[in-house]
């Protein structure tokens, strides 16, 4: 009977450590260079250490709390999770919360209804059992039922997040406090129990107030992405409405440069009229391109004119436009913040650099475009942090073009790829013609 229930007790414990471990996984992204065997591996590894810690007081007197377990998954949350050093201690600090809140509860309640000791609790019986499964039930059940709530956490600014650390920790030193005193039979046990019980409508509310304010902080930035995005938009739109107006002046001064090399023609100056011809090629009309959509026809001009007065080489692989994925505004959006990323990233480029090119092409396979623009950049690594890009313009700031590109583009059921290799830049995107925006 002894050796069945040590290896209950043992089961036990490395499903507390397997909840450690099953509820980090849930709510922190993993690192893109951990392979599925390493993750296994270091996921192993903490539920066997978590498990051995717990069960240790079956054979030696344990005189430090329970909650220095923490320290194992933490050190797994650095290897695996790809989060900042306060996110991964804020969920841990959650975690290791939310099993000591329940296991000091379970127990009170047990020391209360039953009427006996908190020793008596621990000697193998049925009221053991009872009170092992009940916790570790609740324990799954609260953890699987937090880890369901989409939280915004990095949407969220750091002294946030801190304050909430803080106040875990606080809150967790008060469970423990009263933890060790369920175990003082001198110590009246209803206040503990009612003492707990309010701890942990405290810590209820600490989480749901955690989920609001983290709901909030994303609508903040989805409201400011929402007006850049709308700024870039009118952006792109003046530089359509300025190239028209080249276009109309230009059709204007055509009328005499033709009126002029017509009378050079009826009055047979040959030689000079071909002369002024060239000249007239020379100047070149404004739009460039015809792709079969006007938008974008204007914008690449417009674009094309802007790195050519830079020095930047432009080379396009053209694909007719004629029926386009997503609506203009949407895909000129697109591609003009494509190629002002290319522009920006050039123009960081060290004076002595020659390879100054942007290759830019569209092309369709089937029911779906692909986009792909390709630049040189500097050797300065790419900063993101989960699918969000750091602008290299502003300091801890989000890249606007490259979040614009992704909303427009996951609106449209698309897939946008980024990429650097080689101080080369590549964007790849990928837009169906079903189900695009409307």
């Amino acid at each position: 009977m002894n050796v069945i229930w040590t290896v209950f007790e043992i089961f036990i414990n490395l499903f507390e450590g397997w909840l450690h471990v099953f509820f980090l996984r849930r709510m922190l992204a993993t690192k893109p260079n951990r392979n599925t065997r390493e993750i296994n591996l270091a996921s192993v590894l903490t539920i066997v250490a978590v498990g051995l810690f717990y069960s240790l007081y079956m054979w030696f007197p344990i005189l430090i709390t329970d909650s220095v377990v923490i320290i194992f998954p933490f050190i797994y949350s650095l290897y695996v999770f790809d989060s900042k050093w306060y996110v991964i201690v804020l969920w841990n600090a959650v975690v290791e919360l939310i099993i000591v809140t329940i296991a000091s509860s379970t127990l009170s309640m047990f020391i209360n209804f039953a009427g006996v000791s908190g020793d008596a609790i621990m000697v193998p019986s049925m009221l053991r059992l009872c009170h092992v499964l009940l916790a570790n039930v609740l324990m799954f059940v609260v953890l699987y039922t937090v880890s369901k709530v989409r939280l915004h956490q990095e949407s969220m600014s750091w002294p946030s997040l801190l304050l909430f650390i803080v106040l875990n920790i606080v809150a967790l030193l008060a469970i423990e406090m009263q933890y060790n005193l369920s175990w003082q039979e001198l110590v009246p046990q209803k206040p503990v129990f009612i003492t707990l019980f309010c701890l942990l409508f405290i810590i209820s509310g600490l989480l749901i107030l955690f989920e609001l304010l983290s709901s909030k902080a994303k609508e903040k930035a989805d409201l400011e992405l929402q007006v850049k995005i709308t700024a870039l938009k009118e952006t792109h739109l003046n530089e359509m409405r300025s190239l028209y107006q080249s276009i109309l002046e230009l059709r204007h001064d055509m009328k005499h440069q033709f009126s002029t090399l017509q009378a050079m023609i009826d009055e047979g100056k040959i030689e000079e009229s071909g002369v002024y011809l060239k000249g007239l090629k020379i100047t070149a009309l404004p739009v460039q391109y015809l792709t079969g959509c006007v938008a974008v026809d204007a914008l690449l001009s417009a674009k094309a004119a802007y790195m050519k007065q830079l020095g930047i080489s432009f080379e396009y692989s053209p694909y007719p436009l004629n029926e386009l994925p997503i609506n203009e505004p949407s895909f000129c959006s697109i591609v003009g913040n494509l190629l002002d990323n290319a522009i920006e990233a050039i123009c960081r480029l060290p004076h002595q650099s020659l390879d100054k090119r942007i290759h830019f092409s569209f092309s369709r396979s089937r029911d779906v475009l692909y986009i792909t623009c390709s630049n040189p950049t500097d050797n300065k690594p790419l900063r993101t942090y989960r699918d969000t890009f750091f602008s290299s313009k502003r300091n801890n700031s989000n890249g606007y073009g490259i979040l614009s590109i992704m909303h427009i583009v996951e609106q449209a059921e698309g897939v946008c790829y980024f990429n650097k290799k080689d101080s080369v830049f590549t964007a790849e995107i990928t837009l169906p013609y079903m189900g695009g925006i409307t």
